[in-house]
């Protein structure tokens, strides 16, 4: 089904940076691009939840920066599968819409610690995993960075 979707059928909302860091710790060039999807599309909004996030580091150093929004359905394509889904927004512009507020935040976070991290402009082939709701069996805590008690992790790391 996902092949005869038009890429104009999705629609990326709400986009907001939730986590944002940088350094300059130097480290060898490497990059991700890593998607986490809702299971199922909220139908009282039409859409699912997303979180993506993209990592940067090179000899200077670099960061990382999650981005959280919706990707919002058209009303036909509301009943797809994951794997349907994860197909169709692969192709559409709602996910470079992700990639581009995340390229552009950690741009200007790598700016702030004078890295110039090398980021393509277009989003490479995404690494997929499952969202999963707070208080579900998988969940994991993870200490934060002042010593709080932690955000839970919310991937399913196992659904790519």
């Amino acid at each position: 089904m996902a092949s005869v979707i038009q890429k104009s059928v999705f629609r990326a909302v709400e986009l907001e940076a939730i986590d944002v860091r940088a350094d300059s710790t130097p480290t060898g060039p490497h990059m991700s691009w890593r998607v986490a999807l809702a299971p199922e599309a909220e139908s009282d909004i039409g859409g699912r939840v997303v979180y993506a996030t993209l990592h940067s580091h090179g000899p200077a150093g670099g960061g990382q920066v999650t981005v959280a929004g919706l990707i919002l359905h058209h009303p036909r394509t509301l009943d797809l599968s994951l794997d349907e889904f994860r197909d169709a927004i692969n192709e559409s512009d709602a996910l470079e819409c992700f990639y581009d507020a995340a390229r552009g935040a950690l741009r200007v976070a790598c700016s702030l610690v004078d890295v110039v991290p090398e980021i393509p402009t277009e989003a490479p082939s995404p690494e997929f995993a499952l969202l999963r709701k707070r208080g579900s069996a998988i969940d994991k805590e993870t200490p934060g960075d002042d010593g709080d008690s932690g955000t839970t992790t919310q991937v399913d790391e196992a659904a790519s």
